[in-house]
């Protein structure tokens, strides 16, 4: 079973089967619901089933972070949930403690062409920061042969060094044309968080497999692969 299976059969039981179905009900009272944005249909009808009589619910989440949609996630479950459970109250979390005024408008104009945006007046008090750059890219390649380029010019302009520059990215795939770039370029880096790349078990036994088979006297290669897989 896959993590659909989980929850449709989550809502089917408790659907279906009454016995199990009031155990469950008579078992949780309260409802504490964090990212409700990547909630699906079939999650929002389990929480229904399960808190209808309480009504003790708490939930949190974000429209314009809704990154599962993929997944069936229904950021519009916000709204519903405000109109199909009664005496429902609003907290709204405005001010941003952590964003410059310029990301935060940013932020806020491109969330805003999303067809199913919550209009928010999010704002900061802290100080302007620096403007924003937008810089267009053909592919993932190209974006970090730019942000190479940005880096060495940075330094040879201001005099910064290496350790002053941080690239923050959402998914470990995403890590891995900065990987090559930085490479290629000679630019020294740490991941962390995660193993670059070429430091994984799986890609340096294929590489020693590729060296024994260029160099069959490469013994340091030959011992690493000698007995991986297993035979048999």
């Amino acid at each position: 079973m896959d993590l659909e299976d989980l929850i449709i059969k989550s809502m089917e039981l408790l659907r279906d089967n009454k016995k199990a179905f009031n155990k469950y009900k008579k078992k949780f009272e309260h409802f504490i619901i964090d990212e409700f944005q990547e909630t699906n249909m079939a999650l929002y009808e389990i929480i229904k089933m399960l808190c209808s009589k309480s009504g003790k619910i708490f939930v949190a989440g974000d429209d314009a972070q809704s990154i599962y949609s993929w997944r069936g996630a229904k950021p519009e479950n916000i709204e519903k949930f405000k109109e199909e459970f009664s005496r429902v109250k609003v907290f709204t979390l405005d001010l941003s403690y952590r964003s410059t005024p310029i990301l935060i408008k940013a932020g806020t104009e491109i969330s805003a062409k999303n067809s199913s945006y919550i209009a928010k007046k999010t704002y900061s008090e802290n100080e302007d920061g620096e403007p924003l750059s937008l810089i267009k890219c053909s592919d993932e390649k190209d974006e970090a042969y730019q942000l190479a380029k940005f880096i060495k010019d940075e330094i040879a302009e201001f005099k910064y060094s290496y350790c002053d520059f941080a690239v923050l990215y959402r998914t470990n795939n995403q890590c891995r044309a900065f990987e090559d770039v930085f490479v290629e370029e000679g630019l020294p880096f740490k991941i962390f968080g995660g193993i670059e790349y070429y430091k994984r078990r799986e890609i340096k036994d294929l590489i020693a497999y590729l060296k024994v088979i260029i160099n069959p006297k490469d013994e340091e290669s030959l011992l690493r692969i000698m007995n991986f897989p297993e035979r048999g």
